[in-house]
C-alpha cells in the first residue's frame, strides 16, 4: 500500500515568513509539496494576493486604458506592481540559510515583465513556480513541469503516466501549483482554485495514500463573515466528496470541487488541516458512505453563492426531442460563458445557472435556438443560498425550505419581499434564491434552523 502524502499549501501558508517556516516543517513530513502563490497580507495595495498583482500588472501592460481603469488600483503604474511584487518574495527570502541561484531576488521584475507580456496564463502562475524555487532553496527538490506531456490538462492517464516518472522516493519535492499543459504543449493555468487542482491530480497520478490540504483550518458550518457576530459555529470533521462537489457549485472554498474529481476517482482521503494550528481538528473529505450514513439527513454546511441568474427555457417536447439540451450547451461554451450549474425543471424545461453579468448573453444564445414556441426567461440578479448535507432533500424534502423560511421572515421595511427556491435534482442540498439584500438574514435564519437547533 502506497504511502505518498501530497501536501497542498495555500497562499495564507506562505504569505509571511512565519507561515512560510511552518509550510517548510509541513514539505519535510510530506512527500511532495503543492504550493499556492502568496496570499493577502493586509489591505493596502503592497499587501494584495501575489497572483492578483500579477493579473493586474498583466492588464497595466498590454489592456486599454479603459481596462486599466477599472482596476483596484488604476493609478498605479508597471514599476509599482514590480515593486509590490519583488518585495514580497524577498521579505520571504530572509532565511539565513536559503539558497538560491545568483541574483534571483534582483532578476524577478525581468520574469515578471517577460510573463505578463506572455500570456495571462504566465502571469497567472508566476507566482507559483517562484514560491516552488524559494523551497528549492531550503532544500527542496522542484519539480520542473516542463517536462509534462502535451495535453496533460485533466487527463487521469497521462498525470498516471507523467507524476510516477517525476516523483522521488525519500526527497522532500516541491512543485508550483496551478500550472498544466494544453494540446499544444504550453503551459496554462487551470484557473482559481489552480493550486487544490494540481494536488488533486498529482495525488492521483503517483497513487497517493492521502492528500493534505493545509490552509487556514478544518471547515466550519457557515462563513464566519456572513452569519450575525457570536453565532456558534460548528465544525465540520467529514464531507464526502459528493458533498464536496455540492459545497463547490454553490460557493465555497473549502476545497476546488475539481480537486475532488480525482481524488474520488482515486479514493484517496483529503485532511483539511490549519497550517498555524495542525492540532485544531481537521476536515476529512472521501468516499466513506458508511460514515455519512450516520448523519444522512442532517446539514453539514451552508454557504452563498453570489450574484447569479437563472435562465430558463421551457420547450414542447424537450425531453423527447434529441439534442436539444447539446444544442444549448454548446452554444454557450462557443461563447465563451462558464455555466455554473444546470438542472431540470420538469419535463419541458430546463435551467441554466450563470453569473449576472452573462445572463443577458445566454438568455439570447438560448432563444436564438429554442424552438416548437417555447420561451426563455432570465430571473433578476440573486444570490444563492444552499443547505448541503448527505442526503438532506431525501429525509427531509424541498418543502422544507420554504416552511422555514416563510415563518416570521422579515426582509425590512418599504420593500416587497424576494424569495424564491431553485429545485435541485441532488439529493444532497436544499437551495433558496434570494434578494442579494437578504442573504445574511437568510443565511443565519437557515442556520439557526439546520445547524444550530441541532446541537
Amino acid at each position: 500500500m502506497s504511502d505518498i502524502i501530497v501536501s497542498k499549501v495555500g497562499g495564507t501558508s506562505v504569505a509571511t515568513p512565519e507561515a512560510f517556516e511552518r509550510a517548510i516543517e509541513i514539505g519535510m513530513e510530506s512527500s511532495v509539496l503543492v504550493t499556492s502563490a502568496p496570499g493577502k497580507l493586509s489591505n493596502d495595495f503592497e499587501g494584495r494576493k501575489v497572483t492578483d498583482q500579477l493579473l493586474d500588472a498583466h492588464t497595466v501592460e498590454t489592456k486599454p486604458q479603459e481596462e486599466i481603469d477599472e482596476l483596484e488600483y488604476p493609478e498605479k503604474t508597471l514599476d509599482d506592481y514590480l515593486a509590490a511584487i519583488q518585495n514580497r518574495f524577498d521579505a520571504l527570502a530572509s532565511r539565513s540559510d536559503m539558497q538560491l541561484p545568483s541574483g534571483w531576488i534582483s532578476k524577478i521584475p525581468d520574469r515578471v515583465i517577460f510573463a505578463i507580456q506572455h500570456s495571462r496564463d504566465a502571469a497567472s502562475m508566476l507566482g507559483e513556480q517562484l514560491m516552488s524555487e524559494l523551497f528549492g532553496g531550503v532544500g527542496f527538490d522542484v519539480i520542473d513541469y516542463r517536462t509534462a506531456p502535451a495535453g496533460l490538462g485533466k487527463n487521469l492517464d497521462l498525470w498516471r503516466q507523467w507524476a510516477p516518472t517525476v516523483y522521488k522516493e525519500g526527497r522532500p519535492q516541491a512543485i508550483g501549483g496551478n500550472i498544466t499543459r494544453d494540446d499544444n504543449g504550453q503551459n496554462v493555468t487551470f484557473s482559481r482554485g489552480g493550486s487544490d487542482t494540481l494536488a488533486g491530480y498529482f495525488s492521483y497520478g503517483v497513487g497517493a495514500a492521502e492528500h493534505w490540504n493545509w490552509t487556514d483550518g478544518q471547515a466550519k458550518s457557515a462563513d464566519p463573515k456572513r452569519v450575525k457576530k457570536g453565532t456558534p459555529l460548528r465544525n465540520v470533521s467529514h464531507i464526502l466528496y459528493e458533498e464536496l462537489e455540492e459545497l463547490g457549485v454553490n460557493g465555497t472554498g473549502l476545497v476546488h470541487h475539481d480537486a475532488g474529481v480525482p481524488l474520488s476517482i482515486g479514493d484517496i482521503p483529503t485532511r483539511v488541516k490549519s497550517t498555524m494550528n495542525p492540532d485544531s481538528g481537521e476536515t476529512v473529505v472521501d468516499n466513506d458512505y458508511e460514515r455519512a450514513e450516520k448523519r444522512a439527513g442532517q446539514a453539514v454546511a451552508l454557504t452563498v453563492l453570489p450574484d447569479v441568474s437563472i435562465v430558463r427555457v421551457y420547450e414542447p417536447g424537450m425531453s423527447s426531442n434529441t439534442g436539444r439540451l447539446s444544442s444549448f450547451n454548446s452554444g454557450i461554451s462557443e461563447a465563451g460563458i462558464t455555466l455554473i450549474d444546470t438542472e431540470g425543471d420538469g419535463s419541458a424545461a430546463h435551467q441554466f445557472i450563470v453569473g449576472s453579468d452573462n445572463a443577458d448573453k445566454v438568455e439570447a444564445i438560448i432563444r436564438d435556438r429554442v424552438v416548437n414556441n417555447g420561451r426563455v426567461e432570465s430571473s433578476d440578479p440573486s444570490d444563492i443560498v444552499a443547505v448541503v448535507g448527505y442526503r438532506i432533500s431525501d429525509r427531509l424534502g424541498h418543502s422544507i425550505m420554504p416552511l422555514i423560511l416563510d415563518s416570521g421572515f422579515d426582509p425590512g421595511k418599504n420593500r416587497q419581499r424576494h424569495v424564491h427556491y431553485a429545485p435541485r435534482s441532488s439529493t444532497h442540498v436544499l437551495r433558496a434564491c434570494v434578494d442579494p439584500r437578504d442573504t445574511d438574514e437568510v443565511l443565519g435564519k437557515l442556520h439557526r434552523s439546520f445547524i444550530t437547533s441541532c446541537d
